[in-house]
């Protein structure tokens, strides 16, 4: 917590107010990651929900926004809540590594998954892409990017737990999350979730 040395009493106690602020976000970001998901689950349009949710969230007048969202894809069971959470999470990094400009894009498509042995057979997935134009994330810390350990905010404005809670979160949909990323030419983090069963 850093203050100038000529400081007025008030610049005192507002960074007192926002350090408070952060510790708390810190907990509830402990607390939450702490909980097994309790998931309230329904069938969910995905491209409805980014469109609904999208505008709720700052993002800068100097930041490009895409939407490329696939026409007629198939619904997902899913709690709506957490998977605006995994959006926002997702989405505020992709802002803040870009620092106020670049390109955010958001696509959606579907996708057959994998194909390894962990993967169901013929289980097909809504995939949710998010990428940016920020400054990508270097190739040692990928392996660590999910880890409530390893913190990012010097990276992309994170407090290191929000990746971790997104991850948890969509595996507890039996879904999964990858990201894809070269240094100096942004990141993509992809999200899967298992079509709903007619």
């Amino acid at each position: 917590m850093k203050v100038p040395q000529d400081a007025s009493v008030q610049q005192y106690l507002d960074v007192i107010a926002d350090e408070i602020e952060r510790a708390d976000s810190i907990i509830e970001e402990v607390l939450d990651y702490s909980r097994a998901p309790r998931l309230d689950v329904e069938p969910i349009e995905v491209n409805r929900a980014v469109k609904e949710y999208l505008p709720l969230l700052e993002i800068p007048a100097g930041i490009h926004v895409v939407l490329d969202l696939m026409q007629g894809l198939p619904r997902v069971a899913a709690d709506e809540f957490k998977l605006k959470q995994v959006l926002a999470n997702l989405i505020n990094n992709a802002k803040d590594s870009m620092k106020g400009t670049g390109t955010l894009r958001l696509i959606t498509s579907l996708d057959p998954g994998p194909t390894d042995a962990e993967t169901p057979e013929g289980v097909g997935y809504v995939r949710i892409d998010i990428s940016d134009t920020g400054p990508g994330i270097a190739p040692t810390d990928l392996p660590k990017l999910f880890d409530m350990r390893f913190h990012t905010s010097k990276r992309r404005g994170g407090t290191g737990l929000g990746l971790s809670i997104c991850r948890k979160i969509v595996e507890s949909h039996q879904g999964f999350i990858k990201v894809m990323s070269t240094q100096g030419q942004g990141a993509t983090f992809s999200v899967f979730l298992p079509v709903k069963e007619s």
